[in-house]
């Protein structure tokens, strides 16, 4: 039977010539292998049906015998450029195309079945095809349309630049949603006219078999199906004579295959280059990591045309436009969205998520809601992947590369806030963990895994952005250990300002708060728990942290927090330790008066009685202790005056 097959098909910005085998996108042709066009035929011509998997094997692969995976990378690759909506998977029974779809008529009667190919276009391979240089079979498979405008990264993507032309692997790192893809995307645009062979790009996110990813390669470069047991080999040989980028986007899961592969591939062909986005490094000699960072946050009192600077807050006002056209940043307005960009970490897809819900409520509706930011930072786009449709699937994702132990760990570490170090750490998390080196290990792993960052100056302090905090939270309260950590926690602060009140003696304000004032928002939270569900523990830990609270928080945050009430808790059975109980009492009465600050300072500067260290100092015995506060005391004295 035959039939008069239309000349042309159009969809959205596509047209696709149907004699020509070519796509062009708003007039200009789409660089696309000639198996994604036999894909893209069968599909279109057949639009409304569903066509199954064999059928498409057929059109794009006849005659050969090929994995199943073959077809979703090339279904993958056109839905990168199409739309996720425009190739529609119907369960078990095959494809289907979903976009509308405009003919335009042609004089050439043909055969129902696939259209041939032009006598100008090269055949497919057979099973038996012998050649091995594969820039006489298809054209190379087609990149990702990079973002239009990289808001925030023109640093990054010079200095990803010049470590790409110093390194034949460089793997980009960084944490779910911080945008290794799209900076990966301009990269291999950039390096493509650079190379004799351009450039290739293989998404990983959907592959779970490690055996599949030289086969993955070997697609992308449109070589001969290659068998399981040779896939290496069939690969290596070709290799050797093509100048081209190779590009594994999503490799975090595979790091094993993708390391392999690297090593084999960059000692036998010294024309090939390779650019990994991962939140794990591969961790091979070769390789060069590029750590991703979120996007610049500005500070809270900067000005409106330096606050445009910062990457993080001209993504939002750039996002906030797309959906609120009138959307302008000005003096007023600016404080709110500094703060949101805070909240959000600056990382681009938190950002993108929260400016899509802006004209729905508003700056400070916002802000208020991310209290709940896994509900609300959702969105239902088709260029996006499925794990960055919402924050929490972003963060599913690399919660599930963990192994149990490490998860354990991730979700004790959200009792910190601020940061922490790892004496805190083995303080607070690591029960059942063998050793310190086991605990420094499980840090490593997390911060491998993107998880925690690393401040390495003075000394090594782990911190999560706040989005993964509150994710391990969630996971905390789940596995019913909330409760426990939390007490571990607090303990734990207890100890440390323990020791900070006896160095606070012996330090000036400026040291002490340079060695304790990071731990203030650890205060906070431990201060904050104690108060609701551990009375004692939190008289103790009032008196201790006394001093780094009054350095650094307001009579009016300290009276808002009812710190002033935890002082004057009931010690319950502790009365019983009489000693336990003057250490308490007196430490709870020194917290109590430093409430009111005026009070505080008048009472000593008048020298109306002694302090409360030098009461407990001394009916202790304690005489290291009465020389250090009888050496410093006066001094303390002088400064407050000096500091008034």
């Amino acid at each position: 039977m035959r039939r008069h097959m239309p000349a042309e098909f159009r969809f959205g910005t596509f047209t696709l010539h149907v004699f020509e085998r070519k796509l062009l996108a708003n007039g200009q042709p789409v660089a696309l292998g000639s198996r994604a066009i036999d894909l893209l035929l069968a599909l279109v011509q057949r639009r409304g049906e569903v066509v199954s998997k064999n059928e498409l094997f057929q059109s794009a692969w006849p005659g050969l015998v090929v994995e199943d995976n073959n077809l979703a990378v090339q279904v993958s690759a056109l839905r990168k450029l199409l739309g996720r909506s425009a190739i529609v998977n119907v369960a078990r029974l095959g494809y289907r195309f979903g976009l509308p779809v405009e003919e335009l008529p042609g004089d050439l009667a043909v055969a129902s079945s696939p259209a041939p190919l032009p006598a100008s276009s090269p055949a497919p391979p057979s099973a038996t095809a012998t050649s091995t240089d594969p820039r006489a079979t298809d054209p190379l498979a087609p990149l990702p349309m990079p973002p239009e405008l990289m808001l925030g990264r023109a640093t990054d993507s010079a200095e990803l630049e010049q470590l790409m032309q110093q390194h034949r692997l460089v793997t980009i790192v960084g944490p779910a949603g911080v945008g290794k893809t799209a900076l990966a995307m301009v990269a291999a645009q950039a390096r493509r006219g650079a190379l004799r062979d351009g450039a290739v790009w293989i998404d990983l996110a959907a592959i779970r078999q490690p055996a599949l990813v030289p086969h993955l390669l070997i697609q992308a470069l449109c070589l001969p199906a290659a068998g399981h047991d040779d896939a290496l080999s069939t690969l290596l040989a070709p290799l050797r004579r093509l100048q081209v980028l190779v590009v594994f986007d999503n490799a975090e899961h595979l790091l094993q295959a993708v390391a392999e592969l690297a090593c084999a591939v960059l000692a036998a062909a010294h024309g090939v280059r390779m650019l990994v986005t991962s939140q794990s490094a591969l961790q091979v000699t070769a390789e060069r990591v590029f750590g991703l960072e979120p996007l610049a946050v500005p500070p809270s009192d900067c000005s409106l045309e330096e606050a445009r600077t910062h990457g993080a807050l001209a993504l939002l006002v750039d996002e906030a436009r797309r959906v609120e056209r009138h959307f302008m940043l000005e003096e007023h307005n600016l404080a709110g969205m500094i703060a949101l960009c805070g909240q959000l970490d600056g990382l681009p897809l938190a950002i993108k998520l929260a400016a899509a819900r802006l004209p729905m409520f508003g700056i400070e509706g916002l802000r208020t809601r991310l209290a709940d930011r896994f509900s609300l930072l959702r969105a239902q786009a088709p260029d996006l992947s499925t794990r960055h449709q919402t924050l929490r699937a972003a963060l599913d994702w690399s919660h599930g590369l963990l192994a149990s132990d490490a998860q354990r760990v991730f979700r004790r570490l959200s009792v910190f806030a601020g940061g922490f170090s790892l004496e805190l750490a083995l303080a607070a998390v690591s029960d059942d963990l063998p050793d310190r080196p086991a605990t420094e290990d499980m840090l490593e792993l997390l911060a491998h895994h993107s998880l925690l960052a690393v401040d390495v100056s003075p000394t090594p302090r782990y911190r999560m952005l706040d989005s993964t905090r509150e994710y391990a939270r969630l996971k905390l309260e789940s596995s019913g250990e909330s409760a426990a950590i939390c007490h571990r926690h607090a303990r734990a602060m207890l100890a440390l300002f323990r020791k900070a009140s006896v160095d606070y003696w012996e330090q000036s304000d400026a040291d002490f708060l340079a060695a304790y004032g990071q731990e203030i928002d650890n205060a906070r939270i431990a201060l904050d728990w104690c108060l609701k569900n551990d009375g004692p523990l939190g008289v103790a830990l009032v008196g201790e942290a006394a001093h780094l609270v009054r350095l650094m928080m307001d009579l009016i945050e300290r009276r808002r927090r009812g710190w002033s009430i935890a002082a004057e808790g009931d010690l319950g059975p502790q009365r019983d330790d009489g000693d336990r109980f003057l250490s308490l009492s007196v430490r709870a009465e020194r917290a109590h008066r430093m409430v009111d600050v005026a009070l505080d300072d008048d009472a000593t500067l008048r020298g109306d009685g002694e302090e409360p260290e030098h009461v407990a100092a001394r009916h202790r015995g304690d005489e290291r202790l009465l020389r250090i506060y009888g050496a410093r005391f006066g001094e303390r004295q002088r400064h407050r005056v000096r500091r008034r």
